[in-house]
């Protein structure tokens, strides 16, 4: 069989594959389901704008929506001619807000680290607060920060957002030793499959949302999760936003007013989320992030979007398998082209420049060796859509050479 066949052949399957991973998870007609929703809005404290605030709690309240205030006990000193590595607690005035609103069932308290301060640790690429840090540092970092946002608002918490979503296996330790039952980050946090934590990771912000829900509704998914994380900043109208607003308080009372208009749509804090059943446990969370790490393989313009829903166990399962015949396709495929072009033009390179026998047999060992080395010890064995382009595509530059040296001495 001739190359050119052979690549008809592979690249008729890719295809067929590619049709089917695009046209997978679609609902079928009239089949009921309820999208839930969580609100997250980070990084409550004694410093933040507590006008922006309020008018944040009056229109999930005007809607009737809950939502989940991450809330910092001890915020950082960071103003001009304020003591380095100060902490300044939340004020009693802030706490009470905090009281009034849970108490009419619209609001739950998640604690937010401990003073929201990156703290430099070697041999890692992102600073936060907690990772990197000893089981007892951190232990003592979550039992104060607890113990003193407890009493003075008077809750009792069982939720936890690491500053800038950053943790380890020990503030997972950690957090079950201090009674929290909900850890809160993005997805690519770690996760330990014998966790008796619930999992709820961000996947969306305020502008997202949209595009979730009609992610969430086409899928076959009948329990679907949405967590939105939003900041102050996200708002037009904070004079101190640093250039990341992102819409208006009008946009922002439109978007609440259309979710709260949408039937499907439920809107949950943690809490109700765990008491409506939906699967939030640690294997969930292992299998999502499964899915993304293939998913991640191939570049965002040969596939739709599947970023924005927490989805379910059974939906997950089918995806990753799609994703994994998906990946493997462009892979291939990437490879077949790469190891075609290289053979052509080394087989001419040496047929025209008489190339020496060792060149071609050693360069391709260095190559190989050097590809290996990227993918193992540079990335440590992990890695996304790029890196895996660029290693599939010299491993096929090494083997063309090999090749085109093998069929000058056939």
């Amino acid at each position: 069989m001739t190359i050119n066949k052979r690549l008809k052949i592979i690249f008729g399957v890719l295809f067929t594959f590619a049709i089917w991973f695009v046209n997978m998870g679609v609902a079928s007609p009239g089949q009921t389901k309820t999208i839930h929703i969580i609100f997250r809005l980070d990084d409550y404290s004694s410093r933040s704008n507590t006008a922006m605030e309020l008018k944040v709690i009056d229109e999930f309240k005007k809607y009737q929506l809950p939502c989940v205030f991450s809330v910092i006990p001890f915020h950082k000193t960071e103003k001009t001619g304020e003591p380095i590595g100060g902490e300044v607690p939340l004020t009693l005035a802030k706490a009470s807000i905090l009281e009034n609103i849970v108490a009419r069932g619209m609001l739950q308290v998640a604690l937010h680290g401990y003073a929201h301060r990156r703290i430099p640790k070697r041999n890692l690429k992102h600073s936060d607060e907690f990772s990197g840090l000893s089981y007892m540092e951190q232990l003592k970092k979550i039992r104060d920060g607890k113990k003193y946002l407890e009493k003075i608002t008077g809750l009792t918490l069982f939720a936890f957002v690491p500053p800038y979503n950053g943790y380890d296996r020990n503030t997972l330790k950690a957090l079950e030793a201090t009674g929290f039952d909900t850890i809160s980050a993005d997805i690519f946090g770690v996760v330990d499959k014998y966790s008796k934590l619930h999992f709820v990771p961000f996947t969306a912000n305020l502008i997202q949302l949209r595009n979730a829900v009609e992610l969430a509704r086409n899928s076959s998914d009948p329990h679907a999760l949405i967590t939105v994380l939003f900041h102050l900043p996200d708002f037009l109208e904070l004079e101190d936003a640093g250039g990341r607003g992102k819409l208006t308080f009008q946009d922002f009372d439109a978007l609440l007013s259309w979710v709260k208009s949408q039937k499907d749509l439920r809107v949950v804090t943690f809490d109700q989320a765990i008491q409506s059943n939906l699967d939030l446990s640690a294997s969930h969370f292992v299998l999502y992030k499964r899915f993304f790490k293939i998913y991640s393989l191939v570049p965002s313009f040969f596939h739709r979007s599947l970023r924005g829903v927490y989805f379910s166990k059974e939906v997950l399962s089918g995806l990753w398998v799609w994703a994994c015949l998906y990946a493997l396709g462009y892979l291939l495929s990437l490879f077949v082209v790469f190891f075609a072009l290289t053979s052509i033009i080394g087989t001419k390179l040496r047929d025209v420049f008489k190339v020496k026998i060792y060149f071609i047999r050693n360069g391709s060992v260095v190559l190989v060796t050097l590809v290996l080395f990227y993918v193992g010890v540079i990335h440590h064995g992990s890695f996304g859509c790029i890196t895996a382009t660029v290693s599939i595509a010299l491993l096929a530059i090494c083997f063309g050479f090999w090749n085109s040296f093998r069929k000058v001495h056939a």
